[in-house]
């Protein structure tokens, strides 16, 4: 299922974002209803080697490592264990210095954001306080209460609720 069925308000209003090239440095995205997706889709529109409109083609050569988890210059931060360690933070600082390694930008997808370390919460505040153009955050959480407030003011926030109709379809879909 697309991103555009799961999500189709915050689909249209990101496609809006990308059209008129207003992408933040810095996302939060609450709720876990198609916000991985989301994030990844995102990433394709900033990687993509044939944008049409400023939206991504997703079958070139870069959109289709993005979907992957393939793709050189996108990190997927997730919990080791039941935590985000202050070490894949600070791991981070380097991806946030340096260029990218296929072209100029870079992407940071951090999964269960609530489950980071306070210390690795503070460490990526320093990351994020000071944006790049290059680098592109996405924090995706089940509960934005439980991210640092801090960071929230550095982001953009977003709530994924969940949608009725498309849980019955897939639901249906699997039990069929």
């Amino acid at each position: 299922m697309k991103i555009a069925d799961i999500q189709p308000a915050l689909f249209e209003r990101f496609k809006h974002i990308l059209r008129v090239n207003k992408l933040s440095h810095a996302y939060l995205f609450s709720g876990g209803f198609g916000s991985f997706d989301m994030a990844i889709w995102l990433s394709q529109a900033i990687f993509c080697e044939n944008l049409q409109d400023n939206l991504p083609c997703e079958n070139c050569r870069h959109c289709r490592l993005v979907a992957r988890d393939e793709f050189s210059d996108l990190h997927i931060i997730r919990p080791e264990g039941q935590t985000i360690k202050t070490g894949q933070i600070r791991d981070l600082s380097e991806v946030f210095s340096q260029s990218g390694f296929e072209g100029a930008q870079k992407v940071v997808i951090i999964t269960e954001a609530e489950k980071m370390h306070s210390n690795a919460a503070n460490a990526l505040l320093k990351s994020i306080e000071e944006p790049d153009n290059a680098t592109h955050v996405f924090l995706l959480t089940e509960n934005d209460n439980l991210i640092l407030p801090t960071i929230k003011s550095r982001a953009q926030v977003f709530s994924f609720p969940k949608n009725s109709a498309i849980c019955k379809k897939f639901w249906n879909k699997m039990v069929s």
